[in-house]
Parts: structure tokens; sequence; C-alpha cells
């Protein structure tokens, strides 16, 4: 082989090698979609930067009929490609936190990319609760929303008018327990793109009345066991007198 002709392999080798330029993927969102009534890109995935242009598709599994695939490709000055695959579809609330898969083919590569995405929609609070917190008096605000709450406000008032100040640390309420706490509390829940708002109903039964209570009942049950005893022993006192009348008279009989 001479000179000539294996400088020419060497060209055509290099030639080969910078046609197959293998893509740098990635996927994201320029913006986390707020769910609504109306279409948006959930993610996209992008093949950029290779030679030549790389083949974008998605695996969606149980999505495939909820969202829809949109592709765009451009190529710069020196030749290379960008391909741009986006999933559009309605954003829920159902639809955050799913599985899909970007699938990326290119002869630079030794096999198919396979690159996992979570879909992560936003969304305001929803489903909000009031629970207790384990120690008596306290209590918790929750919600589920995406981003998480960023404030809580805890009134005696809806609409608020006088937020609470006392006993509150953040989600937390500590409500003394005493018969001035009885009240109607709201705990308002909000983050980036909405609000929601619950309510807990506090009473506290004073002492004395607790007390007379139970004293009532404890005498209403010795009254009643009081009653039965001496209902069962005036009983057994007439059961005695007939049999003993009964027992008598024969007797008398056989006299006369």
């Amino acid at each position: 082989m001479s000179a000539s002709q294996r400088w020419v392999i060497c060209v055509v080798i290099l030639l080969c090698t910078k046609a197959n330029v293998p893509p740098v993927v990635s996927v994201s969102t320029d913006v986390p979609p707020v769910a609504g009534d109306t279409e948006k890109i959930l993610a996209t995935c992008t093949a950029a930067n290779s030679k030549p242009a790389a083949e974008v598709s998605w695996s969606l599994g149980a999505l495939n009929d909820s969202v829809r695939e949109q592709t765009n490709e451009t190529v710069d000055s020196e030749g290379r490609y960008t391909v741009k695959s986006s999933l559009i579809g309605v954003a829920s609330k159902d639809l955050n936190q799913k599985k899909v898969q970007c699938l990326v083919t290119h002869p630079g590569l030794k096999e198919k990319l396979e690159q996992d995405y979570t879909l992560n929609i936003h969304y305001p609070p929803q489903v909000a609760t009031i629970i207790s917190a384990g120690d008596q008096g306290e209590f918790l605000c929750e919600a589920d929303a995406n981003p998480e709450p960023t404030n809580f406000t805890w009134s005696r008032h809806f609409p608020v008018k006088e937020p609470l100040s006392s006993g509150v640390d953040g989600n937390k309420l500590i409500v003394q327990v005493t018969p001035d706490s009885n009240s109607l509390y709201y705990c308002v829940i909000s983050n980036q793109h909405g609000e929601a708002v619950c309510s807990l109903s506090v009473h506290v039964t004073p002492p004395t009345e607790s007390w007379t209570a139970w004293t009532l009942l404890i005498l209403v049950l010795v009254a009643a066991v009081c009653g039965v005893l001496i209902w069962k022993f005036y009983l057994h006192k007439i059961t005695i007198k007939w049999s003993a009348s009964s027992y008598a008279r024969p007797r008398d009989s056989c006299i006369s």
C-alpha cells in the first residue's frame, strides 16, 4: 500500500469519525406545568449537538392515551443537530410523579439510550385537614400540595381578620385546655398557586360540670342497685310468707 493510499484511508476514517458525533441528552421542563384545563409542555427530551440527527421517542406506559409527542429539529452552522421531543398534555394532579422514559437512538451510541424522568406537576393545596399532634391541645394543619405549602394562617374567623399569634408555630396550633379556648378555629394553607381552608371545633368542659355529671351518674347507679336489692328482698319475703301459709293450712284441718 502506497503512502497516498494510506493517506486517503486516514482521511476517510477521520471523516467517518467526525460524521458520527453522539448527542448530549437531557430531560427537563423550562417551567414546571401547573394543573389546569389547558394543554401544556409536561417534559422535553433534548438530544443536542449530534451528527447526524438523533432519533428521539418516548416510552409512556399507561400515559399513552393522556399525552402526545411533539418533535422539533434544528441544525447549526457547523452541521450539528439538536432534536427536541416534548410531551404535551393537560396538566393534572393525577399526572404528578408519573414515570416516563426518553429513548434516543444514534449511530454514535453503542445502544439505545434510555433516560428516566418523573413528571413534576404543580398544584395548589387540596384536601386540607387538621389532625391531633398527640399531645393534649396540640393540632397540625396539613394539605396535599406541590410544591409543599409555604404559609399557614390560624384564626378564629374566616375570612381571616385577625390571625392568631399565640400558640401558633407554623402548621401547629397549641390550644390551652380551658373553657376560654372554646371556639371554631380555621387554618388557611397556601403555596404560590392557591390556598385551601379547614376548620376545627374545640369544646372544653369545665371540671365542675364534669364532676357533677359523674356524681349524678354514680347516684343514679347506686339508686338503681338499691332498688333492685329492695325489690328482691321484698319478693323473697312474700315467697317465704306464702310458703309458710301453704304448709300451715293442711295441718290445721287435720287437727279439726
